[in-house]
């Protein structure tokens, strides 16, 4: 706050001369205030900025107590209004000033140098080291007294030899300083005014809890506003806040329901779904849920989605869909890790569903099958284990078991009992040809796979056997239902050496078939016999320079073509 040039001016006179004063002895200073007018004085002081007789007092007697003083400026140039006196230079009052001049240099004198006063006490000539400024702050006990009688000693004037005149440029050179306002003199409240507001990080802080407030309390007005079922449907196609609770009756609901499947939107038909589920009776709403085929496909959608499968099993029954509550049941029963829990479910599942309906009996049966196979598994795999574990047969130490036999098909148990048990008799679970009973395999079937196992452990013998058929005569021959080009590709695939391949690919009926098969599986006998047969000797001997000299097979070719007996082509 900025104080006024006069009254500061009168206030330093008056500081210097009650400064004066204290030369006197405590007695008489004693005496001169309890003599004083302004002590005697009646009339409280007012804080209005009339001039009363209380101040009339105090300037006469700071003019008598100046003119002691050694200062050429001890009369008044500005008057107690204000205003400059008649022989003195006008200039105007100075409210404010920059800061950048407040916090300046070190007081200085109209020549620049150090401004000296003169101590009313000791006489002595001293520098003056109090701020050279015009502004003064005021503390919070000056501002309960009135502006006159609020002046300090840090904030008085720099004592100096300065005219009237240089006092008006000083002023004016502040007055320079103060922003352009409208009119001659800046107010405080242009002063004020001037400074751009800008909300600071609370006050927007502030802002943006009071617009969360206002949306809650919108939020919170508009759940306890029943809308219309459109509009409850498009809030929630928009992905906003909804509210079905003030849907209360069955109309209410039904009607929602409605909107939400004329909207063709997955999400509010399921959500209309649910709520008349969860508000409504059983009964209601299944008659409801029936009338209504887009309802039942979202609501069937969202069980399998949420695995309710004993709520989807109920609907599908309902509904009269048996074969998928068949199918969904049978797979609920495959699920089941371990096998006897499987047989179980699987038990229950053909009793409940495939059993009582005719209209899926085609799938019964390959249930019922699944059921045999699983019932045949269990002991075989708790007999192979203990024996596997006591190690007394000889099959499973020499070949010890790779896997279970547990939960897999038939032809793969089929497999697993050719290569483990494959002599057994028909009355044991494990027999092969009781496995194909059973199950209705085909000769095809077991042939194939008898002999791709009975090959992989280099039985011959059994492999042999599985070909030799009895005739009419009693007399034995060799007969593959798969045909033996299929047999000796079984056992090329198998690893079985050119010898056992040749004993089979003999037996084929097609020579070109049977020249071509040699060829590829190196059975060089079967090769050159073929050749001798069909007298292609030119043939013979491409073929022999093929051939690694001096071996078995390069001497058998060799003897062929030197047989005189054989009737070439030309």
């Amino acid at each position: 706050m900025c104080v006024d040039v006069s009254d500061h001016r009168w206030r330093y006179n008056f500081k210097m001369a009650l400064s004066a004063r204290n030369k006197l002895s405590v007695d008489e200073d004693e005496s001169y205030w309890n003599t004083s007018q302004i002590s005697q004085s009646t009339k409280k002081f007012n804080f209005d900025d009339d001039v009363h007789e209380e101040w009339d007092t105090a300037k006469r007697f700071s003019k008598s107590a100046m003119k002691d003083l050694p200062f050429e400026e001890h009369e008044d140039v500005i008057n107690w209004d204000g205003s400059a006196t008649s022989d003195a230079v006008a200039f105007k009052s100075a409210r404010y000033r920059p800061p950048a001049e407040v916090a300046g240099s070190a007081p200085t004198g109209r020549q620049g140098g150090d401004l000296k006063a003169k101590n009313v006490l000791t006489g002595k000539m001293e520098a003056d080291t109090r701020p050279s400024t015009t502004c003064i702050t005021h503390s919070k006990e000056h501002d309960r007294k009135p502006l006159a009688m609020t002046h300090s000693r840090s904030a008085s004037l720099t004592l100096g030899k300065t005219s009237d005149s240089d006092l008006s440029s000083s002023l004016r050179n502040h007055q320079t300083s103060v922003p352009n306002f409208t009119g001659s003199q800046p107010g405080i409240d242009d002063i004020v005014h001037h400074k751009k507001t800008q909300q600071t990080a609370t006050e927007i802080a502030k802002l943006e809890s009071e617009v969360n407030f206002l949306r809650r309390a919108h939020a919170r007005q508009d759940r306890w506003t029943k809308l219309e079922p459109k509009e409850t449907v498009k809030q929630i196609i928009k992905g906003e806040i909804y509210s079905l609770e003030l849907y209360k009756s069955k109309e209410d609901k039904v009607a929602f329901l409605d909107a939400a499947i004329e909207s063709h939107d997955g999400n509010a038909i399921t959500a209309a779904v649910l709520y008349l589920r969860n508000t409504v009776k059983k009964s209601i709403f299944n008659q409801e849920l029936m009338e209504r085929a887009v309802a039942v496909s979202h609501y069937l959608q969202y069980l399998k989605l949420h695995y309710d499968f004993s709520e989807l099993l109920d609907m599908l029954g309902m509904l009269g869909r048996n074969e998928e509550a068949a199918i969904l049941k049978y797979k609920q029963s495959v699920a089941a890790t371990n096998p006897e829990v499987k047989l179980r479910n699987l038990q229950t599942c053909y009793r409940t569903h495939f059993e009582t309906d005719s209209s899926i009996s085609h799938d019964a049966g390959h249930v019922k099958q699944q059921i045999e196979l699983l019932e045949r598994q269990l002991p075989i795999e708790k007999s192979d284990k203990q024996m596997e574990l006591e190690g007394r047969t000889r099959i499973f130490k020499e070949h010890p078991r790779k896997a279970s036999v547990l939960d897999t098909s038939v032809i793969t148990t089929l497999y697993y009992c050719c290569f483990y048990h494959y002599d057994l008799s028909e009355n044991s679970l494990a027999c092969p040809s009781a496995i194909c009973k059973k199950h209705g395999l085909t000769d095809k079937q077991f042939m194939w796979v008898a002999l791709s196992a009975r090959s992989r452990i280099r039985d011959w013998k059994g492999i042999e056997a599985l070909f030799t058929t009895k005739n009419w005569y009693g007399g034995t021959k060799m007969k593959a239902v798969i045909g033996f080009e299929k047999v000796a590709e079984v056992l090329h695939k198998t690893g079985a050496p050119p010898d056992a391949i040749s004993k089979y690919l003999r037996l084929v009926d097609d020579s070109d078939k049977k020249l071509e098969l040699g060829k590829k599986y190196k059975c060089h006998e079967v090769v050159i016999d073929t050749l001798v047969a069909n007298r292609e000797k030119g043939e013979l001997q491409a073929y022999q320079q093929k051939l690694v000299p001096h071996t078995v097979e390069f001497y058998y070719a060799a003897d062929a073509l030197r047989n005189s007996s054989i009737k070439w082509k030309s």
